[in-house]
């Protein structure tokens, strides 16, 4: 403080004699300027040394004296507000309160004007630091919120980033399997137009509302372009129909429970099984339209276990699908007298027979001790069955695991497995 004085001094000394070589050049009288200049002098020399250390010390003084219970009861405010809200809520309440703060402090301050010529420099400076704290917090809100902004900005353009990564690979795939057979062309097409759809979305700004909700198709030139740099032939358009709702499928369902075959002289089934029977149950399933529907595959088969646990329907799950492995190598396909692949009408029921295979392919029948051990529950009866059908071109699966309650007998009671039961 002391040098920053007598520097100040110095440049005031500099000053008069600079005042005192204008007078004498200009004809002035010297002794008038001189004692005017020694005036200025002294008064700004008294006037410096109130602004010594000590001086400012006692003002300092004066200031926290006057502010002690206020700043300290908004110093304990503050402290719990960042203590129960934390900084990211505490700091936009402090700063909505500075201007409040700051006119307060006016208003005090316009009431209780200053005792002393002295204690003005003191409300100035009272002032000042208040509104310096203000400003602080009024910055550091902003900062914060900029950098918070920044941050959110960086997060969302990160994600967009990975997304559209993720939508360039799907595409690859989609175009890698053009010809391969494993998908049908017109789901791959679908693929491409969303993944370009997609594509478009994080490539423009601002978006149609219509392209968003999947209702129309980005620019038809866009998309001519994009499916040329693809390599593909086949153009789309821009419009997609608004009306239009999803095609009406069909399903296959389980008509009823699974019938025995047991030995009937009218040659109908649903008769008990003797020793000696074959080891086979119906099982009758409906299309339930409104399309027909185009049978590629289908697998049955029925095995007798010692319980029904969950570690034993796995097993026979398991056990299942080696059979249908063992079967397709054996036979390059299905079995000779295995049902034909054919259409379905709608609305149509049919059946299929799953029996117990020996390893020549050969149906296993009952023997009485079977027939025994099923009706006091020391073996359970499994069946399974996958169908793969075709509707509108588009594969789907019906899937179906039951076991059979003891006492085992005609139209007996049965119950759907744990796992194996996920139809699509």
């Amino acid at each position: 403080m002391d040098v920053a004085v007598d520097a100040y001094v110095q440049i005031w000394r500099t000053y008069d004699l600079g005042m005192k070589i204008i007078a004498f050049t200009c004809g002035v009288r010297h002794a008038r300027i001189a004692r005017m200049i020694d005036s200025h002098y002294v008064q700004r020399s008294a006037y410096l040394r109130l602004l010594r250390w000590r001086i400012c010390f006692r003002y300092l003084h004066k200031v926290f004296k006057i502010l002690g219970s206020i700043s300290l009861g908004l110093f304990c405010v503050a402290a719990l507000l960042w203590h129960h809200f934390g900084t990211d809520l505490s700091l936009p309440v402090l700063a909505d309160s500075t201007p409040i703060l700051l006119a307060i402090v006016g208003i005090i301050m316009s009431f209780i004007p200053p005792k002393k010529e002295t204690a003005h420099i003191v409300a100035c400076f009272v002032l000042i630091v208040i509104a310096l704290v203000g400003t602080a917090v009024l910055t550091a809100v902003r900062l914060r919120g900029e950098n918070s902004h920044k941050a959110e900005i960086n997060t969302l353009g990160a994600k967009l980033d990975a997304v559209g990564s993720q939508n360039t690979k799907l595409s690859n795939f989609l175009i890698e399997e053009r010809g391969t057979g494993r998908m049908t062309e017109a789901d791959r097409r679908r693929g491409i137009e969303t993944t370009l759809r997609n594509e478009y979305i994080l490539s423009h700004d601002p978006i149609d509302p219509e392209i968003l909700a999947g209702t129309k198709m980005p620019p038809a030139a866009w998309m001519k372009e994009k499916l040329h740099d693809l390599g593909e032939n086949w153009t789309v358009s821009e419009e997609v129909s608004r009306t239009a709702v999803p095609s009406p499928r069909s399903y296959i369902v389980l008509a009823g429970g699974p019938k025995f075959t047991g030995p009937n002289t009218a040659g109908i089934e649903g008769s008990d099984f003797i020793a000696g029977s074959a080891i086979a149950f119906n099982i009758h399933y409906k299309n339930t339209g409104p399309n027909s529907i185009q049978l590629v595959d289908q697998a049955a088969v029925a095995f007798l276990k010692d319980d029904y646990k969950p570690e034993t329907q796995k097993a026979v799950l398991t056990q299942f699908a080696e059979e249908v492995k063992r079967e397709k190598k054996a036979f390059n396909g299905p079995k000779p007298d295995a049902s034909n692949v054919h259409t379905v009408g709608a609305g149509t029921e049919e059946f299929i027979t799953d029996s117990e295979w020996s390893d020549t392919w050969e149906r296993i029948a009952f023997t009485q001790d079977d027939l025994d051990a099923l009706k006091t529950g020391t073996k359970i009866a499994f069946v399974l069955n996958e169908i793969t059908y075709k509707d509108a071109g588009t594969i789907h699966h019906f899937r179906m695991c039951m076991w059979l309650q003891p006492p085992a007998a005609s139209a007996g009671i049965w119950h759907y497995c744990q796992i194996f039961n996920d139809s699509d």
